[in-house]
């Protein structure tokens, strides 16, 4: 399955747009296209998601429980 499903779902749960949804497995980004053999993901592995907005102009940052954590 891509990846991209599970980012709507995700995105869905989070009552958030999915274009502002960043996935990470493993510290690395996780692309529309990859799926879970692409990236071994194994039965625990974690996945960690973040909210990514533009505050200005160019300046991209994290947001967490509606703050900006970076």
């Amino acid at each position: 399955m891509p990846m991209i499903k599970l980012k709507h779902q995700v995105a869905s749960q989070l009552e958030i747009p999915v274009n502002n949804l960043c996935l990470l497995h493993r510290e690395k980004y996780i692309r529309n296209q990859d799926t879970a053999d692409s990236l071994a993901i194994r039965h625990n592995d974690a996945i960690l998601a973040f909210e990514l907005t533009k505050v200005n102009k160019g300046d991209i940052h994290i947001v967490e429980n509606n703050q900006v954590v970076y």
